[in-house]
């Protein structure tokens, strides 16, 4: 997903690791990228983004049970 390897994803590399999981339409990615930017400098932190995927798919497989 980080293509520069910098730690942090722009809008660019996040689109393309998101759909591995999601698929969304450019709007709805734009908007989830805009929500996981809580800084507002147009990044998103890899290890951040990847934390609260994994949290999503832990709360997705409890509710099922």
């Amino acid at each position: 997903m980080d293509k520069n390897k910098d730690g942090f994803l722009c809008i660019d590399e996040w689109s393309e690791g998101i759909d591995k999981f999601l698929q969304l339409s450019d709007e709805a990615k734009q908007g989830f990228f805009n929500f996981m930017d809580k800084t507002n400098i147009g990044m998103v932190d890899q290890l951040g983004f990847l934390e609260q995927m994994k949290m999503s798919l832990v709360k997705e497989e409890v509710q099922k049970e």
